[in-house]
This record gives C-alpha cells, sequence and structure tokens, in this order.
C-alpha cells in the first residue's frame, strides 16, 4: 500500500475498529490522525522507549512490528505513547522550519557570491544582495 492518506482510508476505512501501534517517524504524525478519524485507537510509541524492541539484537521491522503488535495488545501503557502536536501546530513548525532553511540558503548563495567578487579583488554591491533577497523573498511567499 502506498504511504498515502488516500491508501490508508482505502485499507482500513473498511477494517473493524482496531487498536493499533506506531513507532514515531516522519510519517506518523498524519498518519495517526487519519486511523483515529477512522475510528482506530492508535498508540504512538518511540521505539527506543521500548526496551523489547530498543535493545533488541535482531533488528528487522516485522519483528518489532510483531514486538509492538504484542505490547499494544496486552499492555498499552508498556509502549510509553507519545503525543504527537496538533496538525495546525505541525503546519506551523513547517513553516518555520522551511522559512530558516531558506534563509540559510539565501545567506549561503550571499556569502558564495561574495566570495567569488572578492576572489577577482570586486566589492559584491549592495544590489546583488538585494536581488538575491528578492529571489529569497519569492521562494518564502511561494510556500
Amino acid at each position: 500500500m502506498a504511504t498515502a492518506p488516500k491508501a490508508m482510508r482505502e485499507v482500513f476505512g473498511g477494517m473493524p475498529r482496531s487498536r493499533m501501534a506506531l513507532e514515531t517517524g516522519t510519517h506518523s504524525p498524519w498518519v495517526s490522525r487519519v486511523l483515529s478519524e477512522l475510528g482506530h485507537q492508535v498508540i504512538v510509541t518511540h521505539a527506543l522507549n521500548v526496551r523489547l524492541i530498543g535493545e533488541s539484537r535482531k533488528k528487522d521491522d516485522r519483528l518489532d512490528a510483531r514486538m509492538l503488535a504484542r505490547l499494544v495488545r496486552i499492555e498499552p501503557q508498556l509502549l510509553a505513547p507519545v503525543k504527537h502536536r496538533s496538525a495546525q501546530a505541525q503546519a506551523d513548525l513547517m513553516a518555520i522550519r522551511a522559512r530558516a532553511g531558506l534563509v540559510r540558503a539565501r545567506t549561503a548563495l550571499i556569502n558564495t557570491a561574495s566570495g567569488v567578487k572578492k576572489f577577482y579583488g570586486e566589492e559584491i554591491t549592495s544590489g546583488g544582495i538585494q536581488l538575491l533577497g528578492v529571489v529569497a523573498q519569492q521562494q518564502v511567499r511561494l510556500l
């Protein structure tokens, strides 16, 4: 199945309501929201907090999934559940991180342009810096 909301809804939407366990990761915030919206009880855990998984000598996704399934069936609190940020808080955080990345890129461009000009014994003009700033601002608006 594709790791996409539509595919998740198709596969898990027709299932009887179940208790599910997920490990934290890039997709876990939205996956847990989609599964919860479908009526499933979703428990998200950080695998390193679950000693049976984190300290296992046999690292294998299939074995880890089986262990999560056993633990969530027996006693969900053993998974040390974590709470994800709300969808809005996640979106806000992504906007902040994207902007920070663009600012770093803009700074790198300015520093590179400055270094190239200095190599040839020329100064970078404020117009050149402003042009790079305008390009960076356009990228931010696209977000």
